[in-house]
């Protein structure tokens, strides 16, 4: 399995999603377990649509989702 990539199980698999600040002055959250990758990505595109944090996921497999690596895979809205 490649660590590069979203595979299929990962979509049903729970993850961790952290929302850090968009700016310096405030703190990062603590990550929250979602029940699925699905759950944690509608989040994190809509906090980056909404532009009011800084979303990273870690999937159960492991591989780390950048607020870069979202915005690059975030539907047009």
């Amino acid at each position: 399995m490649a660590h590069d990539q979203i595979q299929d199980e990962d979509f049903t698999q729970p993850a961790l999603l952290t929302i850090g600040p968009s700016n310096t002055d405030a703190k990062a959250t603590q990550p929250r377990e979602l029940p699925s990758l699905h759950d944690a990505l509608k989040e994190a595109f809509r906090v980056l649509r909404c532009n009011v944090g800084r979303p990273w996921i870690v999937t159960a497999g492991g591989l780390i989702l950048t607020p870069a690596a979202l915005l690059e895979i975030m539907p047009a809205a």
